[in-house]
């Protein structure tokens, strides 16, 4: 299953690199100190700020004017924003029980429109990210009885407010901002009080839905702190369980297909938070999973 993503992944992957530490000592918890006081002061109040932010896309832009392979690779997120621009609005439409097709697609959509509109600031992409933004959040749901749907969904949601930085219209940021707590992140705390099981599961379900909260949590702070904080919380308490699964060398236990799909989102998710925070709470440096980063996608 080769995500859609992988464009945008390999053209921010030239400029987030992340450095790589001596250390081989295995780690056995990822720092967290979230709390909604630690939000409030250490989450950057300025947009973008889901894996990009004004200082690596200030580098973006000027790959762009000197970098061939990064000139090479924006022309084709151009060339796929246009055909994008030519097919119809997403529908809530299951193939069996899921949605996951036409959540991976609203991502796809969300980062190809959403570079374009960084890069040039279209009005006509951004009237377009809107329009995609204002189907799916009208959705019932995004079925949360499959969750690898609400995890990409809210991804790719959480991204479009984010790189869009406030010029959507209020109505529609604030539909997003409900959906995303009621459709995204509610549906992952349930009333009994039990965890979802991908939340410290060890396969590529916790990498993907724990990414998906992360970004939601992110585009959700000052709305809800209070949830976004503990959303956060407990993504980076489950995470260390599918990051300890690439021990010792790197190697996936679910094969090439998962190994690439759960270690986007975990690359994703570390680029989310090191922008957003200034930190990745130690994803990056996680004994065995950094020979992972990056290559491969």
């Amino acid at each position: 299953m080769k995500t859609k993503i992988s464009l945008i992944i390999s053209l921010l992957c030239l400029v987030i690199l992340f450095p790589a530490k001596a250390q081989e000592n295995e780690i056995p918890k990822l720092e967290n100190p979230i709390s909604v006081q630690y939000l409030k002061k250490n989450l950057l109040k300025s947009q973008p700020r889901l894996v990009l932010n004004s200082t690596i896309e200030k580098g973006l832009k000027k790959k762009l004017q000197t970098d061939a392979v990064t000139q090479n690779l924006y022309k084709v997120i151009l060339a796929n924003s246009v055909e994008i621009q030519k097919e119809p609005l997403l529908e809530r439409k299951l193939e069996g029980r899921r949605l996951l097709g036409v959540s991976r697609e609203m991502l796809y959509r969300i980062n190809i429109l959403g570079m374009v509109y960084r890069i040039e600031k279209d009005p006509k992409i951004l009237a377009r990210i809107n329009d995609e933004v204002l189907a799916v959040c009208n959705f019932s749901d995004w079925n949360p009885s499959h969750y690898l749907d609400v995890a990409e969904m809210s991804m790719a949601v959480a991204f479009a407010l984010d790189w869009t930085a406030g010029k959507l219209p209020k109505s529609t940021i604030e539909l997003a901002k409900t959906a995303l707590i009621e459709k995204g992140i509610k549906p992952s705390w349930p009333e009994n009080g039990s965890q979802p099981g991908w939340a410290f599961g060890h396969n590529n379900w916790n990498q993907v839905c724990n990414g998906g909260m992360i970004a939601a949590s992110i585009a959700i702070a000052e709305k809800d702190p209070e949830l976004a904080a503990k959303t956060i919380s407990r993504a980076l308490d489950g995470m260390t369980s599918a990051l300890i699964q690439y021990s010792p060398d790197g190697v996936y236990p679910e094969g090439s297909t998962y190994w690439g799909y759960g270690t986007s989102f975990s690359v994703v998710t570390s680029a989310m938070l090191e922008s957003a925070f200034g930190t990745d709470f130690g994803i990056a440096d996680y004994p065995a999973f950094k020979r992972a980063r990056c290559t491969g996608i």
